[in-house]
């Protein structure tokens, strides 16, 4: 099939998110991620062949492992969405792919979709490699487990419509750092931020603006998991759900404008 035979045949979304996509397999980021949660395993398997696993221990290392899983796919996240549209801006190669013609829209569309799409590939065979190794409890809710994957999932898609707000409003290196406290400390902040506002005279004010605060803790279950807890009920999974798909629908629209109205 000829390239203009595949450009009809396919949107500009489809083929805007297949150039980012194939573009973030070749960046050696993935493959460093991929050695360090290896040598996870690694260890992991060298523990059980030596005699020295415990329930206890086998719980530590499946909240580690799916801890460094979720925590390199953001850092994985993070790093193509500080990047994607500010690097075709500053190498212009921003022109050719608007001159097709790609939509602005339709760029920032398919860029969100490649990077939410590689960094889930990335957790997925993360998780793979340091979870098989661990021995599981019976007392794990498997259910528990998907619903931990897919709001994690939701999580990264924020997670990148977020930064890719940020990388038209800001430099890439306070991008970077920003939605990395954001990932890291960003319920902590909350929380002590509310705990504040609750001895303020204008607590309702103030809880209304810390609200708006976004929240990743929401979507990570780990704790949860590990702790042996039961399942969330459909109305909390949805709910929580929900939160993170209208928070990125709605940076998403803000990234749309924001694009629409840069001077290139």
């Amino acid at each position: 099939m000829s390239a203009s035979a595949a450009n009809d045949r396919y949107s500009p979304v489809t083929l805007v998110a297949w150039s980012v996509f194939i573009e973030a397999m070749r960046r050696k980021d993935f493959y460093v991620v991929l050695i360090m949660s290896a040598l996870f395993a690694l260890g992991v398997v060298i523990a059980r062949m030596g005699g020295v696993m415990t329930p206890t221990t086998g719980i530590f290392l499946i909240n580690l492992g799916m801890t460094l899983s979720f925590l390199f796919a953001a850092v994985l996240t993070i790093a193509m969405a500080v990047r994607t549209i500010p690097a075709e801006m500053e190498q212009r190669t921003i022109h050719p792919l608007l001159a097709k013609p790609v939509s602005r829209t339709q760029v920032v569309l398919g860029k969100w979709i490649a990077i939410t799409t590689s960094s889930t590939i990335a957790m997925l065979v993360l998780l793979l490699i340091v979870i098989v190794p661990v021995p599981k409890s019976a007392s794990l809710s498997a259910l528990l487990f998907l619903q931990a994957i897919v709001l994690k999932v939701v999580a990264l898609g924020f997670l990148a419509a977020m930064g890719m707000v940020f990388s038209l409003v800001m430099p890439r290196a306070l991008n970077f750092v920003l939605l990395a406290v954001i990932y890291g400390v960003g319920g902590s902040i909350g929380n002590f931020l509310r705990a504040k506002a609750m001895r303020s005279s204008m607590k309702e004010f103030w809880l209304w603006i810390i609200g708006y605060i976004p929240n990743p803790d929401l979507m990570d279950l780990t704790k949860r998991y590990t702790d042996g807890a039961a399942a969330l009920s459909g109305p909390q999974f949805a709910g929580i759900a929900l939160y993170g798909i209208v928070a990125t629908i709605f940076l998403l629209a803000t990234a749309c404008v924001l694009f629409r109205r840069k001077v290139l």
